[in-house]
């Protein structure tokens, strides 16, 4: 996109995961007040977000 190439970056807070895998490049996911992992947009699944965001339960 335009910012991207920019060099820019928005940070969003969802947990609607089809806006998230529309809308962006990469996912930060945390669970229970904790990085659970980063991941690329086009390389993971829903599935993949909700595994990681369940780890620290």
């Amino acid at each position: 996109t335009e910012l991207a190439k920019k060099g820019k970056g928005i940070i969003i807070v969802s947990s609607e995961m089809p806006e998230l895998l529309g809308i962006t490049d990469r996912i930060l996911v945390m669970s229970n007040g904790q990085v659970a992992g980063i991941v690329n947009t086009k390389q993971t699944s829903q599935n993949e977000i909700l595994r990681l965001a369940s780890l620290h339960l």
